[in-house]
This record gives C-alpha cells, sequence and structure tokens, in this order.
C-alpha cells in the first residue's frame, strides 16, 4: 500500500494489526464527516465532497469490476490497520481517491506536525501505483517532498531544509487552510499540542537541536557560529506568527465547545499547565 511509503518518510512505524486504531472526539457537529454520527473523529471513514481534491478534476477512466474489488479491499485494510498517527478519508462517489493526515511523531524533526497527502488511483492500479500529492503550503520540507506537491517515494528516512522554520510554517499552514473533512482534527490536534509546541520553539530559539523538542537536548555548537544567528532570529520571526495563529486556533476551539462543560473543563486543565 503506497501510504506505507509515505509513513516511512515520516519514520513512522506500521501498526501492530492486533491493536485497535485510536480515535479522538470532534469539536462541533458542523465538523466530522458524513458518516460517523459526529461522536468520534475515526481513523477511516468514508465521505462524499471531494472538490477540494487535488485529483478532482482528473476522470478515474474506465474501470474494471476487479479494479473496483481491490480498492475496496484496500479499503477494509485501511479501516483495519492504521497506525495511530494516520487518518483517512475515502470518498463514496470516487473511491479512486482519498486523503490522508499524518501526525509528525516525536523525536524528528517533524514532531507534532500534521501532513496531508492526497491519493489518486488510476484504472491500472494495481500494475500502474498511485499519484500521490503533498500538501506543501509551498514549502520543501525533505528531498522526498517537493515544493509543488510532488512526492517523490525513492529514498526514505531524510530530513532537508530550514529546520524548525519550515516546522512551524508547516503547522501554519494547516491551521490557516485545513482540508474538508479534517477541520476538527486540526482544531484538537493543535489545541493539545500548542504548549508542547511552543515550548519545543522556545528550546530551538536557546539551541536545541530541532527534533530533540526539549530544552534539556542536544545543543548546537553556537561559538563563532553565524548560522546559528541567522538560525535564530529566523526562527524567533516565524515562532511569534506561530504563536498568533495556535492562539486564534484555541478562540476557534473555546468558541466550538462552549456548550460542553467537560470539554471546557478539559481545556482550562490544558491551557493552565
Amino acid at each position: 500500500m503506497v501510504l506505507n511509503k509515505v509513513l516511512e518518510l515520516f519514520c513512522v512505524k506500521k501498526k501492530d494489526s492486533k491493536k485497535k486504531g485510536k480515535a479522538i472526539n470532534p469539536l462541533c457537529k458542523e465538523y466530522g464527516s458524513e458518516s460517523d454520527g459526529y461522536n468520534l473523529f475515526n481513523q477511516f471513514d468514508v465521505v462524499q465532497d471531494f472538490s477540494d481534491h487535488y485529483y478532482a478534476k482528473n476522470s478515474p477512466g474506465k474501470t474494471s469490476k476487479d479494479w473496483v474489488k481491490t480498492i475496496q479491499n484496500e479499503w477494509k485494510l485501511l479501516q483495519k490497520d492504521l497506525p495511530e498517527s494516520i487518518y483517512v478519508r475515502a470518498y463514496e462517489d470516487r473511491i479512486d481517491l482519498l486523503r490522508a493526515a499524518i501526525v509528525g511523531p516525536a523525536g524528528t524533526p517533524y514532531h507534532d506536525g500534521l501532513f496531508f497527502f492526497d491519493v489518486r488511483f488510476p484504472s491500472e492500479y494495481p500494475q500502474s501505483p498511485p499519484k500521490v500529492h503533498y500538501h506543501s503550503g509551498g514549502l520543501r520540507l525533505n528531498p522526498n517532498l517537493y515544493e509543488s506537491g510532488k512526492v517523490c517515494l525513492s529514498l526514505l528516512n531524510t530530513w532537508w531544509g530550514t529546520g524548525c522554520e519550515k516546522w512551524g510554517k508547516t503547522m501554519m499552514y494547516s491551521l490557516r487552510k485545513p482540508p474538508k473533512h479534517f477541520e476538527s482534527l486540526v482544531a484538537r490536534h493543535f489545541h493539545e499540542r500548542e504548549r508542547v509546541i511552543l515550548d519545543a520553539c522556545d528550546a530551538y530559539i536557546s539551541g536545541a537541536v530541532v527534533g530533540s523538542s526539549s530544552a534539556k537536548g542536544t545543543k548546537h555548537p553556537r561559538d563563532n557560529n553565524r548560522s546559528f544567528a541567522d538560525f535564530k532570529k529566523s526562527l524567533e520571526k516565524y515562532s511569534e506568527l506561530l504563536r498568533k495563529d495556535l492562539a486564534a486556533n484555541r478562540t476557534h476551539f473555546l468558541k466550538l465547545t462552549r456548550d460542553s462543560p467537560a470539554a471546557a473543563d478539559e481545556i482550562v486543565e490544558c491551557t493552565s499547565s
């Protein structure tokens, strides 16, 4: 499955098939998929509106019964065997399309980020590989993920770019423009991780290596290091912008959960810690 390859880009291990996937509570009934009853943000679900999908205008072409059966089998595998860090939406009227969200794993430069991919299965699948588009926001995170959204799966487990600057910019892009059917996931994800993300920014400004997410982690050598000074200046600028976006997301989250006392208690506990 192509998603296994995409997961390797982020150093995510395949889930133990004996373990159940994790679901999170949605924020309000305006969000979530059409079929989940708004009780859970399911890891896998089937939705209808594919209008903002990158491959929406690509015709599925002439398909066979075997092809349909193959896609249906893929859906079954996704329903029962997704790692906890990945969420998928398939489309009822366009079974050749799906969208995936991957949570960046801890201990890597991708930590706490949300990364979105649009996938299209050609009529020749599985003889021909799927097409994959990354929601890049114009940023290139590593050699496999281009600014244009092109995905190259030939090189794995590599990091490339200006460290935390792109880490922060990617978060801002997801916060400002969450893909359809993932709005509640984005809002809750960044609300729950706001403190961790901001603490990581402070740690990186203090010299921690990007990905360590700890002020006690390995430090960048700073003696006579002009590049660190430039990095710190750039990071301070973008971390302030990220801080504002996270605050706006918190306000949005509070508004969506204002009618839920349990959620409000959870928010107070989270933001005061």
